[in-house]
């Protein structure tokens, strides 16, 4: 999301926490987690991705103050 609104990372991280703590979406209906493997050197490193539908984008969306945000809500 940071890449289609094109703000921080730590924005986005804030604004979905904002919108949970507000009650406007639930957790388990909008957000699941995808392990993604690589091979670092020698070892596997295994990380939890967390994958969002289009209900968090559309609120996070509302709440981020950028041109392409705006943008996005035009299309």
């Amino acid at each position: 999301m940071n890449l289609l609104f094109d703000v921080d990372r730590t924005r986005i991280v804030r604004h979905i926490s904002n919108v949970y703590n507000d009650g406007e979406l639930d957790l388990d209906s909008t957000c699941a987690e995808n392990a993604q493997v690589q091979l670092k050197v020698s070892r596997q490193v295994k990380r939890s991705i967390k994958i969002y539908n289009l209900d968090m984008i559309i609120s996070v969306r509302y709440r981020v103050n950028s041109k392409r945000g705006i943008i996005f809500s035009l299309l």
